[in-house]
């Protein structure tokens, strides 16, 4: 497994299953049985990873719809994924 960079292209994986509740994100893990909440940015680019795209254009989104700087979102976007995909919830596809 390498590391993920912002010219990474990223899928939601299949081995979760997930609900919409109170404006979050409600997921599990199925092989791993545990479960994750996400809501505001992390449920944004949850949303945004229903399809592959690169990183940098998940970025690119945050950065036009919330007021954040370019250095931090893709540090946040970065450690963020990277969580997704040790818990198994994201998968890294071919561009």
């Amino acid at each position: 497994m390498g590391v993920l960079g912002l010219t990474s292209t990223i899928l939601r994986g299949d081995k979760h299953v997930e609900t919409e509740f109170a404006g979050q994100t409600l997921m599990m893990s199925v092989d791993q049985g545990k479960y994750f909440v996400v809501d505001a940015t992390a449920k944004r680019i949850w949303d945004l990873l229903a399809n592959p795209m690169r990183l940098q254009d998940v970025v690119a989104v945050l950065i036009e719809e919330f007021d954040i700087d370019v250095h931090t979102c893709e540090r946040e976007v970065l450690a963020f994924v990277e969580q997704l995909r040790r818990n198994e919830l994201i998968v890294e596809c071919a561009p």
